[in-house]
Order: structure tokens, then sequence, then C-alpha cells
């Protein structure tokens, strides 16, 4: 969980404040990530480097690696099997599951007076790790570039462990084991639907209402450009594209599913949609481990036209950007752009959110600013004051 903080944390901090500005707010967002730390990469094996991936960047452990594993196969031009990516897929997805959940049902409580479901997360919880390591129990999956054919295969007690859990979280979240997003709306008094009814009765549906456009499918030859250019440092501090600023992530994803619009024309673009698509990305991630069990084809992004090591995914946050370079078995040439360096650039979604809060207590600011950065869901912690 991402919290108000003034503790040092090696993987950096924002550090955002709020200076009063008539009713509302100008907003200064500064990072103190360490936004270069791919590059103690460079120099060392890629072998050493997939391995070390994960320990480096505990959050979002699985989409670093295997965008990571990805970038190295395009520099190397070698393609995985089908069934590895459908597992990369998985890997992704139940990542994302873990995540989502830990904001629904240890964060979303709280905003309206309950108590914190963290005897339940931990639960599901548990169970995702279970999966995870029956996934990729050797880490095979994203330590070996161009691999074939996963050895072992699945365990035969994944797709048994997988439903047994999809079933116990539908039921805990829905009320109902087989919702599914072919549903027009939430059943009433569920879970979900009772942390969405109190957002509205405490007046927080409509807080935040700003939106950024959602941040393109990038062209390998724009990252090309923009990540091995000697001022590569610059543009992943404060990513643009022409001066535009974009939003990526669960609501930049889902924005427009049906039941996302159907809530657009009623709150605007504020927090319950957010917290709405958010749900709605939790479902998709089911659906997608679930086609993938089920055999479905793997549609992957555009490789380039010539061996680049770049790779792009959608990870829980957002786009997720790996750029590798590869010089006789050894990196050199490391760059990362993440999503918290769109969402929290000084004029991105969240500055634009957080410059519209109307000016009041600051018991009641600081408790609106900390929910609309959580629904933003930097991946490092934060400190937020007022000046």
């Amino acid at each position: 969980m991402r919290d108000q903080t003034n503790h040092p944390h090696p993987e950096g901090m924002l550090s955002i404040a709020l200076l009063p500005h008539g009713e509302n707010f100008n907003v200064s967002i500064n990072s103190g990530r360490p936004l270069e730390a791919s590059r103690i990469f460079e120099g060392k094996t890629i072998d050493e480097t997939l391995h070390a991936i994960p320990l480096l960047f505990n959050i979002c452990a699985q989409a670093q690696s295997v965008a990571a594993v990805r970038a190295v196969e395009n520099a190397l031009a070698c393609t995985p099997g089908i069934d590895v990516e459908q597992k990369r897929e998985i890997l992704i997805a139940l990542e994302g599951i873990r995540e989502h959940l830990w904001r629904i049902l240890t964060d979303w409580p709280k905003l309206i007076g309950q108590s914190a479901e963290v005897t339940t997360f931990a639960s599901f919880n548990q169970s995702l790790q279970l999966l995870l390591a029956l996934a990729n129990p050797d880490r095979q999956l994203t330590v070996i570039p161009g691999l074939k054919k996963n050895r072992p295969s699945f365990a035969e007690d994944f797709a048994t462990s997988w439903f047994e859990l999809k079933y116990s979280l539908l039921e805990f979240l829905f009320s109902d084991r087989d919702f599914s997003l072919q549903e027009e709306r939430f059943p009433a008094h569920c879970f979900v639907r009772k942390l969405l009814d109190g957002i509205v009765e405490r007046g927080l549906e409509k807080l935040g209402d700003m939106a950024l456009p959602a941040l393109p499918e990038l062209s390998f030859d724009e990252l090309h450009f923009r990540l091995y250019d000697r001022r590569s440092a610059s543009f992943i501090a404060r990513p643009q594209l022409q001066g535009v600023c974009y939003e990526t992530g669960p609501f930049a994803r889902q924005k427009f599913h049906p039941l996302s619009q159907d809530v657009i024309r009623q709150y605007g673009l504020g927090a319950y949609p957010r917290m709405l698509a958010r749900v709605v990305d939790l479902l998709q991630m089911i659906n997608t481990i679930d086609a993938q069990l089920a055999g479905a084809s793997l549609f992957r992004s555009k490789l380039p036209e010539e061996p680049v090591g770049l790779s792009q995914l959608e990870a829980v946050r957002g786009r997720l950007v790996h750029c590798v370079g590869v010089d006789r078995e050894r990196i050199d040439h490391y760059r990362i752009l993440a999503p918290t360096e769109w969402n929290f650039h000084p004029q991105g979604i969240a500055a634009r959110m957080l410059a519209s809060l109307v000016n009041q207590p600051q018991t009641t600011l600081s408790e609106q600013a900390a929910f609309l950065i959580q629904l933003i869901d930097p991946c490092v912690d934060y400190q937020f004051k007022f000046i």
C-alpha cells in the first residue's frame, strides 16, 4: 500500500505538494525515483540481468520480468513458443489481480468507514502466490529468451487451484461465483456494490473529475528514438508526446467498456468511474487467465521489423516499456519507462485531479488527496504536504 510517509525508501518516492490558488490548488509533483536504476545491468550478462530483474523491482516483479525477457528476445530476434507466451500472460494477470485486490479489500472499505478486509486479502494472496509458483516453478518463463516450450508444463493442479480461487473471489466480491463482464450491473448488496454506493453516500463519486487522453500504442520507431537517445533520461523523467501528457492504467484501459460508459454518463470522470474501472480490469484479468488455460490464441504487440531490444506491455498500473541493447551476450544499454512517470508527470492526470480539489479544512483535504493519489496508484511511496 502507498501511504503518506516521511521514511526513505530504496525505490525512491514522489513528493507531492498543494498550494492554495483561489478556490482550488496549484500542484507540485517531484520524483525522487532512481529512474536510471536499470543502468546497473549494463555490462552484465543476459542471464545475470534476467535473474536480477525481480530483485530490483519488487513492485510488479512479474510484469517487469516478462517485459525484460521480451525486450531481450526482440534484441536477439528470437521468438518464444506460443505456450510460453500464454503462460507469461497468466503471470502478469495473476499479479494484476493481487494488486487490484489489495486496493479493493484493504483500502476501499476504509473510505466508507468499514474495516479493511485484511484476513480475506491474505487468504486470496496466499492462493495467488501458490498459483504463481505453479505457473513458473523454475522461472524458465522469464529467464530463458526464446524458450519454445516450458518444462515442466503446468501442473494438473494449477487449473484446479485457479478455479477454486476464482469462484471464491467472485462469490466474495459479487455474491455470485458465476459473475462475469456479460452482466449489465453489479448485484445489489454485494461487497463491491456496497463500496461504490458508500462512495456516493459520502459525496465522493465525482471527486477528481478530470481526464487526459489514454496513452496510445507506441511505435517501435518512436520508442527507439526516445529511449536510445542521449536525452532519454529527461524523457523518462517527464514523458510527453508532442507536448501532450497521457494517462495509462486501469481507467485508460477500461473507460470505453459498457459498464464504465454507463457510470461516466452519470458521474463524469472522477472517483466512481475510476473505482469501477479497476473492478472491470480485475474481471478482464480473470478472463485472460481463463482464455489462456483454454488455449486461446495469443496476440502479441507488433514486433519490430529489425532486431531492436524493445518491449511494451500493460502492467496493472499501466504501460511498461523496456529498452535493451545487447552486445556479445552482455547488456550495453538498459532503460525502463514505467507508468508512474506518465501518470505523475507534473502536468499529468494525478496533478490535474489534485488541482481540482476545493479548498476546505486540511483534514478533509488530506483525506481526499490521499484518495485521489490511491486511485491513480503510483508504484512507489509518496510524501504529501500543503504549502
